[in-house]
């Protein structure tokens, strides 16, 4: 919540970081940042933030990141204006940021790298080895965004030589974690043996599961859900048409272990 720069509250927060305080400083940045109303105020908010993250405070050098990179500021909630005050977009002080983030163990930090390297800028051209890189240690320090992005990239959907059976890998794990997207690929994938066993009624399992939309750990919006829905309805039947009806029982019978056994795993 911002706090006004009359405020006695605010006066603590510039006494603190005028001493030293790391923390305020960084707190003190995104003050004036959310609040600014001039240009000064920007410009100020952004040299406490930088003072903070040349001392290797993690979110303040996710925040400078992000607003050298144009980002939205997630990590604070600060709704930075891009070209407030007299900073000017840079995607090599963004990576920069998010690079020294990202090598003090953070996923957001990894995962931004990742994004930012698959997307390129007018500037600076993608680079998709460091994309798969930075997804790479950002899924495997188990931040599920980075996992999918990595999935979809070995699936085919970038640049990256298609790889379905590492694709597979990551689409099993986030299919474990309720990601009906990650379903409805490993669907397709068990249906045309790609990555995985040819398997139709292992195909159907994760259909079924897939056209449920259960909570998921990797966020998309409405239209991608109805998306996934209707591809896995679409591939359930495709399926069945193939299948007797003792697969179709066995593939029922398959999703309801799945559920079972993996809710019995994780209380849900």
């Amino acid at each position: 919540m911002s706090t006004s720069t009359d405020s006695t509250l605010f006066k603590q927060l510039r006494e603190a970081a005028e001493q030293g305080d790391v923390h305020a400083q960084r707190d003190l940045g995104n003050e004036l940042l959310a609040s600014g109303s001039t240009s000064d105020e920007v410009d100020e908010g952004i040299s406490w933030i930088r003072k903070a993250a040349e001392r290797n405070e993690l979110y303040a050098q996710l925040l400078l990141g992000a607003i050298y990179a144009g980002l939205p500021c997630r990590w604070t909630g600060t709704a930075y204006r891009p070209g407030s005050g007299s900073l000017v977009p840079d995607h090599q002080e963004a990576l920069k940021w998010f690079r020294r983030a990202a090598d003090q163990g953070s996923s957001d930090g990894q995962l931004t790298l990742g994004q930012l390297y698959e997307r390129g800028t007018t500037t600076t051209p993608a680079d998709l080895g460091e994309a798969v890189k930075w997804y790479t240690i950002a899924a495997n320090n188990h931040e599920s965004r980075a996992a999918y992005a990595l999935a979809s990239m070995y699936f085919g959907d970038s640049g990256v030589t298609q790889d379905y059976a590492e694709a597979a890998k990551w689409y099993r794990k986030l299919a474990d974690g309720w990601s009906s997207p990650a379903q409805a690929r490993l669907g397709w994938m068990h249906e045309n043996g790609k990555g995985v066993t040819h398997d139709i009624v292992e195909a159907h399992k994760w259909f079924n599961l897939a056209v449920e939309n259960l909570p998921m750990t990797v966020a998309v919006d409405d239209e991608v859900l109805e998306k996934t829905r209707e591809e896995a309805e679409r591939g359930r039947a495709r399926v069945e048409q193939a299948m007797t009806p003792a697969q179709i029982k066995d593939a029922w019978q398959r999703y309801d272990d799945w559920k079972n056994a993996l809710r019995a795993k994780t209380g849900a």
